[in-house]
């Protein structure tokens, strides 16, 4: 079976390709950002067998690593950390596009604006910003696109290898990165949406959750035993939201700073900046709520 089905597709998988390249020959290699060093490092340190644990924040290193276990047969291969990276970020941009596309076409049943709107993706500020750099941003919007364009026409009563394969999937990525613990919230939501309180399928999504915790709970136990880490108090409370044990905290790297430094470290801080830093988000999201209730339109 063709993987890339039509000439849309192609146009846009040879554009990425070409934007791709002309991005690195122009910066000179993917975009580095202050914390690309680490990434860079902890995959030196992993193929080396070296306690890269101890050096590193362990939400970064322990509970999300499978960007290093995907990195790895390439840097083994290609003898370098950085340019590993690189090549699995630059195939994580190349698939996102195809996805996306494919996404938007199921949706809207329009060839002409997934075609655009896959335009726009591809060369779209964070793409070009985080997304092309050493950093797990990639491969993380790529996981949520793969999800979603594989959730659409969810049959929450067919309980096919598919759908557990799905569910697996968001396992894992989780295990890229921990912030995409919202996808199974999305599904809570989408199922509440459709069923409501009543006739919510409970016993569905809780043999769907179990699924997408095994991957999680796998790592947890071993994280846990090994290290005595674990997901609520590294993760949960000190990442997702504000919390302090005391008057001041320490980083990874014990250096201490004062609590109201800290909220700055927080997915809730980065959140209201990135709400600041994109205001015309607003008006857009709610024109397509507008226009989704107008002509009575269905996302799932």
């Amino acid at each position: 079976m063709q993987f890339i089905k039509s000439k849309d597709e192609k146009i846009l998988v040879l554009t990425s390709f070409s934007v791709l390249l002309l991005y690195i020959y122009l910066n000179g290699g993917m975009a580095l950002h202050p914390d690309s060093n680490m990434y860079i490092e902890i995959i030196q340190s992993l193929s080396s067998g070296e306690n890269y644990y101890n050096n590193y924040d362990p939400s970064v290193t322990l509970l999300r690593p499978l960007m290093y276990y995907l990195a790895l047969p390439f840097y083994l291969l290609l003898g370098d950390a950085s340019h590993s990276l690189t090549l699995l970020n630059s195939l994580f941009y190349i698939l996102s596009v195809l996805f996306f596309y494919r996404y938007v076409l199921i949706l809207f049943k329009d060839q002409r604006l997934a075609f655009l709107s896959s335009l726009y993706f591809l060369s779209s500020f964070p793409i070009l910003y985080w997304g092309l750099s050493i950093l797990p941003e990639m491969g993380s919007w790529f996981f949520v696109i793969f999800l979603l364009y594989n959730l659409e026409g969810f049959d929450v009563s067919v309980r096919s290898r598919t759908n557990f394969l799905i569910f697996l999937a968001i396992g894992l990525s989780i295990l890229y990165k921990t912030n995409l613990v919202v996808i199974p919230l999305f599904i809570f939501l989408m199922l509440f949406s459709n069923f409501g309180f009543k006739n919510f399928p409970y016993y569905d999504f809780f043999l769907f959750g179990i699924f997408i915790s095994i991957p999680v709970f796998l790592n947890q136990v071993f994280v846990w035993y090994y290290f005595d880490i674990n997901y609520y108090d590294d993760f949960l409370r000190e990442s997702l939201f504000f919390w302090e044990k005391d008057a001041t905290a320490s980083n990874y790297e014990g250096e201490l700073y004062s609590s109201e430094y800290q909220f700055k470290y927080t997915q809730t801080y980065r959140t209201l900046t990135f709400f600041i830093a994109f205001p015309f988000l607003f008006p857009f999201f709610f024109l397509g709520l507008y226009r989704i209730k107008e002509d009575n339109f269905e996302l799932y």
